[in-house]
């Protein structure tokens, strides 16, 4: 493998881009000092992926990129590439090999090989064996030589491993070992989650037995409930079928109700129109009786006058036959005195005459007053005959008061009658009204039950399906950490048979190992086996002493 070109753009004091064709092996970059020779020293340590920014001479991994001048602004990345030929047995395809590295002023950072994005493991792994690398021996900084030289037969065997090609397989031990520590570790967690899986497998099987149990109580219980809630089902339709039947009735039985209310209605009208129109009937007989009763006084009145005048005539008419009588008695003596004088006719002729005038004046009198007599007689006569009539009339005006005042009792009798059947028809209608209310509430709240019991088996049988999902859960979490742990098992096999037969290393090392576990005669008493088995370190310091140690555990 032979470096062909360094590419740098915007790293350091490079901020255009350019290109170092290397023709030759390159043995050392001498120059005058800051014409930026560590800078290409640094630029080669990073792209192969350095992450210390100190031993790149700067405070922070961001000021690798150029960060500008009085005439050049800053760059916002930092990129460099390393092209290498005769890249045969590298495990690509191509016949040059360019790996690349770039760092943005966001943070955000990314490796290439040959323009793919790939991981810096991946980087670190193909130039394993090859001399090339971060702590490699193909990149000695100036004062590097006399730190190698004062260092301990140890610290330089690391050189020797790499040049011998055996850290890939350190690395790769120190991966397994990682790996085999971790498998511990999960293999002890595992122990742990499988008693505790065990644990919770116990009480899962106790759940699971009362689970089993609660299923088949639940399914008694459901069908129980389900046979109860066809019972009450058939049973409230029944109830249903006979309240509607009873509904039914008393809707035809309101419907008849009702005609008859109306039917009252109507009669109750028509019967207030003649009760309206007897009244005014009555009124008119009050009136015709008051007037009646006003005319009959007034023929009382006239009675009496009559009465009063009748007196008074025959009064009139006994004074006129008292002095009829006494006329006629002094016509007797009249004639007594006639004859008398007839016989002193021949001196009296003068009181004859008159006499006789004198007593045709008394006839005349008493013509009149017989006259008068019988004119006050005839007047009596017929004030009698009105008076009789006007007594028929009266009394049969109070035979037809009497009979109006018993109609008008009797209609206003019936009135009662027909207010209280129209009031109790009213509310026997009102009772139905809540008969039917209180049926149609009652199979409101019979559908709600229903309802509910639905939605209550409906939640039982979610539930039933929560327990069996959480169990199978709990089933496959089972098998995975048991198939885990067989794996993990396999796996602790397979490094432990890896590290018995020292698989990994390189043949010198297998060898010189067995010459020491040997004890032969070669000299390697002083061999105490790789840094990985001698070097031990507790838990929280492991990654602290991985990192210083990277590369030399396999030593």
């Amino acid at each position: 493998m032979q470096l062909d070109k360094i590419v740098l753009n915007g790293f350091k004091s490079f901020a255009d881009k350019t290109e170092f064709n290397i023709s030759c092996p390159i043995t050392a970059i001498v120059g005058p000092n800051g014409c930026g020779k560590s800078n290409v020293v640094d630029a080669v340590k990073w792209v192969l992926g350095n992450q210390s920014p100190k031993s790149l001479r700067s405070g922070h991994m961001s000021d690798v990129i150029f960060s500008g001048s009085s005439s050049r602004k800053a760059s916002g990345m930092a990129e460099v590439s390393l092209i290498f030929t005769d890249v045969a047995g590298m495990g690509i395809e191509q016949s040059t090999l360019e790996i690349c590295r770039r760092l943005y002023r966001s943070g955000e950072s990314e490796y290439l090989i040959n323009n793919k994005v790939c991981r810096l493991r991946d980087i670190r792994e193909m130039f394993m064996d090859t001399g090339v690398g971060v702590n490699a021996y193909s990149i000695i900084e100036q004062g590097q030589i006399e730190q190698l030289l004062q260092k301990s037969t140890v610290d330089r065997r690391v050189i020797f491993e790499e040049a011998a090609g055996i850290s890939k397989f350190k690395a790769h031990k120190k991966e397994a070992l990682r790996k085999l520590d971790r498998t511990e570790q999960n293999l002890l967690r595992l122990a742990d989650i499988v008693g505790e899986v065990e644990k919770q497998l116990r009480s899962i099987k106790l759940q699971a037995g009362k689970a089993r149990s609660y299923l088949k109580y639940s399914e008694r219980l459901k069908e129980l409930r389900v046979n109860y809630s066809l019972a009450e089902y058939h049973k409230i339709v029944t109830q249903s079928s006979e309240k509607k039947s009873q509904l039914a009735r008393m809707e035809e039985r309101f419907g008849s109700v009702a005609s008859e209310v109306a039917r009252c209605d109507a009669t109750l009208s028509e019967l207030g129109s003649d009760i309206i129109s007897s009244e005014g009937e009555i009124n008119r007989w009050d009136n015709s009786l008051i007037s009646a009763r006003s005319k009959i006084e007034q023929q009382y009145d006239r009675i009496d006058f009559l009465r009063s005048r009748f007196e008074e005539l025959t009064g009139r008419k006994a004074n006129a036959g008292e002095q009829i009588r006494r006329l006629s008695e002094q016509n007797g003596l009249l004639d007594a005195e006639l004859k008398t004088c007839q016989a002193d006719l021949a001196g009296n002729e003068e009181i004859y005459a008159v006499k006789v005038a004198r007593l045709d004046e008394l006839n005349d009198i008493i013509g009149k007053i017989s006259t008068e007599c019988g004119t006050i007689q005839a007047t009596l006569d017929d004030e009698k005959s009105g008076i009789i009539d006007i007594v028929r009339r009266t009394a049969q005006l109070h035979n037809e008061i009497q009979s109006i005042s018993t109609y008008r009792d009797s209609l206003k009798g019936q009135k009662s009658r027909l207010s209280g059947r129209a009031s109790a028809a009213e509310a026997q209608l009102t009772e139905l009204l809540a008969k039917k209310a209180q049926r149609n509430a009652r199979l409101d709240d019979i559908n709600k039950v229903i309802g509910e019991l639905t939605d209550s088996l409906d939640q039982k049988r979610q539930q039933m399906t929560e327990i069996d999902s959480a169990q199978a859960q709990v089933n496959e979490q089972f098998v995975a950490a048991k198939e885990n742990r067989s794996g993990l098992m396999s796996e602790k096999r397979i490094l432990d048979d890896m590290e018995t037969r020292q698989q990994g290393l390189s043949g010198a090392v297998r060898e010189i190992l067995n010459e020491a576990g040997r004890g032969g005669e070669s000299g390697h008493d002083y061999i105490e086996g790789i840094v990985a088995d001698v070097i031990s370190a507790d838990a929280e310091y492991a990654e602290a002493v991985e990192a210083v140690l990277e590369g030399m555990t396999d030593a």
